[in-house]
């Protein structure tokens, strides 16, 4: 096989990939998001009584279905006052420590049973939680 044969197999080859790849990328691209998200949701951090900083929570909820979305959309509020409300009894329960998570399997139970007591049973397919605290 000579070098010019060579290439042109080898760039029929690299079309018929890229063409491949580009027919998969398609419609991952077009799906709209199932997930709902509430950044920001901001704790206090202490240590001996003294207020030390903040602890930023942000948390996803990935959903089954457009529907279960919209399910969620429409209670953001009481989600959003569920969720704080955990957070806050975690700190309390020393689940959550100056901002981090200390037993992330707990608090994983705490968030689902509060969202489950709204959304329903297998709405919310996936939790998301990332904490980072802040300095005063």
């Amino acid at each position: 096989m000579t070098a010019h044969a060579l290439l042109r197999t080898f760039l029929t080859i690299a079309l018929v990939v890229c063409g491949l790849l580009a027919g998969s990328v398609q419609p991952v691209l077009a799906e709209r998001s199932t997930s709902i998200s509430f950044p920001a949701l901001l704790l206090p951090t202490e240590r001996d009584g003294v207020l030390t900083g903040n602890a930023q929570f942000n948390i996803i909820l990935e959903l089954s279905t457009p529907r279960a979305l919209k399910q969620a959309e429409d209670r953001r509020a009481q989600l959003q006052d569920a969720l704080l409300s955990v957070l806050f009894t975690a700190m309390a329960d020393r689940v959550i420590v100056n901002g981090g998570i200390e037993n992330g399997q707990e608090l994983r139970r705490r968030l689902d049973d509060a969202i489950e007591r709204i959304l329903g049973h297998g709405v919310v397919t996936r939790v998301i939680v990332f904490s980072a605290p802040q300095k005063l």
